[in-house]
């Protein structure tokens, strides 16, 4: 169970994961603004999910988190 092997950073139970990976920010940025992404997490996402908790980020050198 991901809860027993993630520390949750939320008093919240971590019970799953996602991992996703961008070629660079630009690309991060775009994915995160697009309308039908947006949509898609209003419509489905949102409603199944009683909290969020951000573990880690990270990006390749002279890429900056923003």
């Amino acid at each position: 169970m991901v809860s027993e092997v993630i520390d949750s950073p939320i008093d919240a139970a971590i019970n799953r994961v996602r991992a996703l990976s961008f070629p660079d920010r630009a690309a991060r940025k775009a994915f995160y603004a697009d309308a039908e992404h947006r949509r898609l997490l209003e419509e489905l996402y949102e409603p199944a999910v009683d909290s969020t908790a951000l573990i880690g980020a990270h990006d390749a050198p002279g890429d900056s988190l923003g």
